[in-house]
């Protein structure tokens, strides 16, 4: 029998998130990736926000509460006491756009376990979904170390602020899938969405990558884009605009 690697049955974990994928996940993980972070304790829900942002604007990923990572990447169930999860959105709903896409799974394990470690421990874990039609996200405030004006991904197994390239990167594959979608947002996501993209005009200084000329034309193209979707959506006709010479009775 073939055996799965880390990522086909991280792939598994992330489609049937269940008591016997978490398991058989956790055993043959080989440690963090950008798509996979391991969290001993809970870490304030700011911390967290940052964390499935970023891995939302890269292709999603999972987060899981209650397994400690060594230097070695050797993994040890501590187990977590549980907390209420609607408790746990309504706090990272301060932070996280109502458009990025994530849920929350809690596996309890009894006596009769099949693999000991997990023995009457209890676990959280959070699967974040990609939608490359909506990113990049961001934070909806601020707060100590998480920004609204900052865009963050996943690189080197750890949440960080993106650099030009990241940006463009992300940018591309927004644009990539935005031509078969631009009617299907609602208008108060529609006005959210604009305003992020035209925060990049008005506020040029508080990201200094801002300043290529490529960035600011991939951008001025999304603004061109959404203007045109929401008129659409409102019903708005532009008047043409008629000459002197055009309008005159003959």
């Amino acid at each position: 029998m073939k055996l799965k690697n880390n990522k086909e049955q991280a792939a598994e974990l992330f489609n049937s998130p269940d008591r016997v994928t978490f398991r058989e996940f956790l055993k043959t993980n080989t440690g963090e990736y950008d798509d996979i972070e391991f969290k001993g304790d809970y870490i304030e829900e700011y911390k967290l926000a940052k964390h499935i942002i970023a891995m939302a604007n890269s292709g999603g990923g999972i987060i899981t509460f209650g397994i400690e990572e060594d230097e070695n990447n050797i993994l040890t169930p501590l187990g977590i006491e549980i907390k209420d999860k609607t408790e746990i959105k309504e706090k990272l709903s301060n932070f996280i756009p109502n458009a990025l896409d994530y849920e929350l799974h809690v596996f309890q394990y009894e006596d009769e376990v099949e693999w000991k470690k997990l023995k009457n421990k209890n676990f959280l874990l959070i699967t974040v979904n990609y939608n490359p039609k909506k990113i990049p996200f961001l934070s909806k405030k601020d707060y100590k170390n998480i920004k609204r004006h900052e865009i963050y991904c996943r690189k080197n197994s750890s949440s960080k602020i993106v650099t030009y390239e990241d940006i463009q990167e992300i940018l591309e594959k927004r644009v990539a899938n935005s031509e078969n979608t631009l009617y299907e947002n609602d208008l108060e996501e529609d006005l959210n969405q604009l305003q992020i993209l035209t925060s990049y005009l008005v506020f040029p200084k508080s990201l200094l990558f801002t300043q290529n000329i490529l960035f600011k034309d991939i951008v001025h193209e999304l603004t061109k884009k959404k203007i045109s979707m929401i008129k659409k959506d409102l019903k708005i006709i532009d008047e043409p605009n008629l000459d002197k010479e055009t309008m005159r009775v003959k």
